[in-house]
């Protein structure tokens, strides 16, 4: 989508934020739009709002690696970001304009501690330097409530018990089943057919809704019988 088009599509209450800044100095609402917001933010309503106006967002990062079971430990951080003025470089008082070449989003307390002096250079750089930082930042992070948030081991620890639901155990019990059969007989052909038999029958019957709830209540038997020998085992040494 062009900017026009992204601009067309945002909610009032966003494109209501820029008609401020639009009053009587010739330039549209969507000018300072283009000119205020970081292009990776523009599509997103709610990180355009916390761009300009502040607010929490959580980063997620990776701190560890689960070796060779995959994926990684994660944790979360919460990052304030700042409340942002239209901040002017030549400043009202020095006769500077409200021009997108005179303004920059900049950090509302640092603005406002500046009075009627210009913005330094040096102070500019600074400020498109932060500006660059916040954006990324809010770009890969989550906004407001990360009570939501599944970790990425959580995730994979989820799709490991559905595998083994979904795939393992059924292969090794319907194994495990044929095998049994194959025993009760003493030709071999009987063995072969019936295994085979018995074996897809018994994975066929896992894959239904009762068999895969089955499968789940043998799983757990056997992970808290795991546990408690653990247990007994830490107990005893």
């Amino acid at each position: 989508m062009t900017d026009l088009q992204i601009w067309e599509s945002l909610p009032p209450s966003t494109r209501a934020m820029f008609d401020n800044a639009a009053s009587g100095n010739g330039h549209s609402a969507y000018e300072w739009f283009t000119h205020l917001v970081p292009e990776q933010l523009r599509d997103d309503p709610d990180q355009i709002e916390t761009f300009m106006n502040g607010g929490d967002i959580t980063m997620v990062r990776e701190i560890g690696d689960r070796g060779a079971g995959g994926g990684g430990y994660t944790e979360t951080e919460t990052i304030t970001m700042p409340d942002r003025d239209i901040s002017h470089r030549v400043s009202d008082h020095n006769g500077g304009d409200m021009s997108p070449d005179n303004t920059v989003m900049e950090n509302m307390h640092a603005n406002r501690s500046r009075g009627a002096d210009n913005m330094t250079d040096t102070e500019y750089v600074d400020v498109m330097e932060s500006n660059a930082v916040d954006a990324e930042l809010i770009d890969n992070s989550i906004i407001g409530d990360a009570s939501a948030v599944i970790t990425e081991s959580e995730s994979v620890a989820g799709e490991l018990f559905d595998t083994v639901l979904d795939g393992l155990l059924p292969a090794t019990i319907g194994a495990t089943v044929g095998l049994h059969v194959a025993n009760q007989f003493d030709d071999d052909v009987d063995k072969w057919g019936y295994g085979s038999l018995a074996t897809g029958t018994t994975v066929l019957l896992c894959m239904t809704p009762i068999g895969q709830f089955g499968l789940a209540c043998y799983a757990g038997w056997n992970i808290g019988k795991l546990a408690h020998r653990g247990v007994r085992w830490i107990a005893d040494n």
